[in-house]
């Protein structure tokens, strides 16, 4: 008889009401939960200049443990961390870094769209030679991957509305930071170059709404300074530094600080400055490289640490019996006196390094 009274209790409509509020109040604390989680998350895109120093800037800025730092093979992956007071969630910056300088653009698709991003794009300001190509090379593979991967995350307009300069403004809808690395080398160039270089940074980082500052691993100022900007971004971290405009000194300028008529005095807004011109501009001190060289990291099947035995044993068959087949060619090619196939077929087989 207990046993039908229970099982009338529990299949009741209040019972029923009952068990939904508590599913309800389940399901919400959940949701908020999640939602908070996801709130705390940021996402952050480090890519630039080959050697310019993205994994240093990475490791100094988060404080991250790294005993050694290698070169970067591809697309590599950071998490940083912060623990705010007591009661609220851990805050996270999830960090890809891609590596090959502009090369490997392609590979940047292969990352998931997080809702919460922005991108540092890191110029090496000892080689200006290669400013015009980089900034403009990683202008391009951000906006496709906004384009394809992150359109249905897309940020509000970041450009305010008063801002002077608003119709000539060509911001991304995800935050972008300009970082001018190796600035410990770059403050030993003669002022006029020094001029140029400002002007044309200032100029890129103002038309596309971006947080343009000088950064050195080498120099305490500058790292604390770069701190500070990116757990603003990455934390919500108040930020304490202030702009410097000054050519002879560390650029440090936030979105909307600047203005074309501060960057080169009076402008006429129904002609506003453009690319071109500031590329005309460094081609005249520092002729512009048209493409930047494709050089590639070492093989890092060579590379003990990263070595798949089973693997490297098969590729090392595989390249053997390859050049197996590369002599057999060589000797019909020579028969036949074609020199220009057999130089290709050398080039090739000087290629597979067995090892």
């Amino acid at each position: 008889m207990d046993k039908e009274l229970l099982l009338a209790s529990l299949t009741s409509p209040i019972a029923d009401t009952f068990l939904d509020k508590i599913i309800e109040k389940t399901e919400n604390f959940i949701q908020k939960r999640l939602e908070s989680e996801r709130a705390s998350q940021k996402s952050l895109f480090v890519i630039g200049s080959r050697t310019s120093g993205k994994t240093s800037f990475i490791i100094d800025v988060f404080g991250l443990n790294q005993e050694e730092i290698k070169p970067t093979l591809a697309l590599d992956f950071f998490c940083a961390f912060h623990l705010p007071d007591e009661g609220y969630p851990r805050k996270v910056c999830n960090i890809w870094e891609l590596a090959g300088g502009t090369n490997y653009g392609s590979v940047l698709m292969t990352v998931q769209a997080p809702s919460d991003l922005a991108a540092v794009i890191m110029l090496d300001l000892s080689r200006p030679n290669t400013l015009w190509q980089t900034a403009t090379t990683c202008l391009e593979i951000l906006r496709k991957y906004i384009e394809i991967k992150h359109k249905d995350c897309l940020s509000p307009d970041r450009v305010p509305e008063n801002l002077k300069d608003k119709t000539f403004i060509k911001a991304l809808p995800v935050p972008i930071f300009f970082v001018g690395g190796k600035y410990d080398l770059f403050q030993e160039f003669e002022p006029e170059k020094k001029r140029v270089i400002c002007q044309f940074l200032r100029y890129l980082s103002h038309v596309n709404s971006g947080f343009l500052f000088f950064y050195s691993n080498k120099q305490s100022n500058l790292s604390k300074s770069a701190k500070e900007i990116m757990s603003n971004y990455a934390f919500d971290v108040p930020i304490k530094s202030q702009e410097q405009f000054e050519y002879n000194k560390p650029l440090w300028i936030a979105p909307g600080a600047d203005s074309f008529e501060a960057i080169e005095g009076k402008v006429d807004m129904d002609l506003a400055p453009s690319m071109e011109k500031y590329r005309d501009l460094l081609n005249n001190y520092f002729p512009q490289d048209e493409q930047i060289s494709k050089k590639y990291p070492n093989n890092p099947r060579f590379d003990s640490n990263f070595k798949e035995p089973s693997i490297d044993c098969m590729r090392k068959e595989r390249d053997e019996a390859l050049v197996e087949v590369i002599d057999e060619i060589e000797k019909v090619l020579r028969i036949n006196h074609n020199e220009e196939d057999n130089n290709h077929l050398v080039e090739l087989k000087n290629k597979l390094v067995i090892k």
